[in-house]
């Protein structure tokens, strides 16, 4: 078979952020469809990135490719034409440009700008007009990034909102050029008009509450981000994201000036996408938007304890007068109890302090009694006490958890049952509870499933197996992910712990894995071969792909160990093609069209592949 021309085989690349419309994809596109057509370049595939910028290669998902199918073993085509010089970027570094560009042509592959005044070649006058508009190009992004960060600037100094997800307790309010209010914005609205602004406007009574509730929560001894996180997921308050409260999301809230009704502005800034820069205070912008929702008093005051070292420091001396006052009035010391004193210290940072909990117990002569205390129970707990409470948690919530012996008041605490028996599991078999690791990862998978999708979320994935089921007859990991009603088979594994426990959830019994050995027909190599032929003479190329999605064969790990690797497998039926053209076709297999993976395998057999 004759070698392909690649002389007149071409690609496009288009890039369009926000800045232009004559740059748009379909201006792009016009422009260099009429300059291939005079030329007589055939356009084979075309390369987007629409609404990025070309400051940097990040984010670039179409030049990369491009990059990538230009420097790969497989190529067909010898040409790249883009619109201008800014269409290829405009990188702040000139020289980075360039340097994308020398790797295309050092593989054998032009770069027309169809829209240049200078020619494709190396001469002087080219390179240096060449180079002169990358320059040009980098220069036009400096000065539109300047520009902008004054414009922004001006539009916070007027109390309008300058973009990034809006704080909690806030909403956003779109007002007409004259400042009229227009309407509320919901998450994922934008403005349409040029002239419109968006201001900060209070939310529900509900968040300003909850604002209100955090900033209590902190002023009290002993408190942490972690810990009003935590009060505010057991209150069942929602967080407004759709998730769980956060340690780190309690932090930003209690530091925002937005609570006060003080809108700051410019305190980091990313110049042309480059690392975050931290500004002096001098350039903030600082500017009353709102009402207070909290008292600024009270803002203060925990800005002052949430900076490093600001809540009260305690000599050891002090530390250990307080456990002593503890001791005098309980009779007794416990973390608990240490935790419970308003004025001491956490337990934890006693142990951090001294090492542990019992070193600070010795330096004022408390010894710890070795077993736990209970007082409803009347003494400490027995072996028979706590396997009673763990069973009346089971009886209770369906389960247990060392989590959900912490939550339950009353019960022993996952210290106690892991010292007493050494591990929650060897207690829930004492108790009588399934202790099976299988049974307690498929009970933490269906809580996990029902807590994070419902019940009707995961009737609704089993119904798809069901339907696949009733279609194919049997179920596996291919079927699954080619069936366009199911789920991937990895949401399943995530949901319900394996495939096969989905599967069990519809009464359908996995086979056990092939034993290649044991099989017989399926398995023998006559079988397989006449497999392969088959597959080679449908698709006109064969794959591991290809065997597992046949519902005949087996999997391609049979073809592995029956005969060494899926390439001597492939040559028995004369499919002979080194390792590296063989990934080459698989990636043409994935992204290219149908006439494009004939043409590849047409290639392939003949063994004409592109420099």
């Amino acid at each position: 078979m004759p070698q392909i021309d690649l002389s007149r085989r071409a690609v496009e690349y288009l890039r369009m952020s926000t800045e232009h419309q004559r740059y748009s994809i379909a201006n792009q596109r016009s422009a260099i469809a009429t300059y291939a057509e005079e030329r007589r370049y055939e356009i084979v595939r075309s390369y987007e990135d629409a609404g990025k910028s070309g400051l940097t290669l990040k984010g670039r998902d179409g030049l990369q490719r491009l990059l990538a199918d230009t420097l790969g073993p497989f190529r067909d085509f010898s040409a790249i034409i883009v619109l201008d010089v800014s269409r290829w970027g405009r990188f702040q570094d000139p020289d980075q440009a360039a340097h994308y560009e020398y790797l295309c042509r050092q593989a054998g592959v032009r770069i027309i700008y169809c829209a240049e005044p200078f020619v494709d070649d190396l001469g002087p006058m080219s390179s240096v007009l060449k180079n002169l508009k990358r320059v040009m190009a980098a220069e036009y992004s400096r000065e539109l990034s300047v520009k902008l960060s004054r414009a922004r600037l001006q539009q916070a100094r007027l109390g309008f909102r300058q973009g990034g997800p809006i704080t909690y307790g806030f909403r956003r309010q779109l007002v007409s050029e004259d400042g009229q209010p227009r309407q509320f914005l919901e998450r994922g609205h934008q403005k349409a008009l040029r002239g419109e602004r968006v201001r900060f406007a209070l939310g529900q009574e509900e968040e300003l509450a909850t604002i209100r509730r955090m900033f209590e929560l902190y002023l009290r001894p002993k408190a942490t981000f972690a810990g009003i996180a935590r009060t505010l997921n057991d209150e069942g308050i929602p967080s407004g994201t759709g998730g769980p409260w956060q340690a780190t999301r309690i932090a930003r809230l209690l530091r925002n000036e937005l609570f006060i009704g003080q809108f700051t502005f410019n305190k980091i800034s990313k110049p042309l996408r480059g690392p975050p820069i931290r500004n002096p205070e001098s350039d903030w912008v600082r500017v009353r938007v709102s009402d207070p929702i909290v008292a600024p008093a009270t803002f203060k005051r925990v800005q002052k304890l949430a900076r490093p070292g600001g809540r009260k420091r305690f000599t050891d001396d002090e530390m250990l007068d307080r456990l002593r006052h503890i001791l005098a009035r309980e009779g007794r010391l416990s973390p608990a109890l240490i935790d419970r004193n308003r004025g001491t210290p956490a337990a934890a940072t006693y142990e951090k302090h001294f090492g542990s909990i019992r070193n600070a117990y010795a330096l004022i002569g408390y010894e710890k009694p070795p077993l736990r205390w209970r007082p409803e129970l009347g003494g400490y707990w027995t072996n028979e006490a706590i396997l009673d409470g763990v069973r009346a948690v089971h009886a209770d919530r369906g389960y247990v958890s060392a989590a959900l012996l912490e939550e339950v008041k009353g019960a022993p605490s996952y210290a106690t049952v892991r010292k007493r028996f050494g591990s929650l599991r060897a207690c829930y078999e004492l108790a009588g509870l399934p202790h099976r690791p299988s049974d307690l990862v498929l009970a933490a998978h269906s809580r996990r499933r029902v807590r994070l999708h419902g019940e009707a979320a995961t009737d609704d994935m089993l119904d798809a197996l069901r339907t696949v089921l009733q279609r194919h007859g049997r179920l596996s990991t291919s079927i699954v992910n080619a069936a366009p009603e199911a789920w991937s088979a990895s949401s399943y594994v995530r949901i319900f712990g394996t495939l096969r426990n989905a599967f069990a959830q519809i009464g359908y019994a996995a086979p056990p894995y092939v034993n290649v050995r044991d099989d017989g027909r399926r398995t023998s190599r006559e079988f397989l071969i006449e497999g392969l032929k088959r597959l080679l003479s449908t698709h006109g190329y064969v794959s591991g792909k290809l065997i597992n999605q046949d519902p005949e064969l087996p999997h391609e790990w049979v073809y592995r160990d029956r005969f060494g690797s899926l390439l001597e497998a492939y040559q028995l039926v004369g499919w002979t093609l080194t390792r590296g053209q063989l990934n080459t076709l698989g990636k043409v297999v994935k992204l290219g069209s149908p006439e494009l993976v004939r043409e590849a395998v047409a290639r392939a057999k003949a063994g004409c592949w592109a420099s």
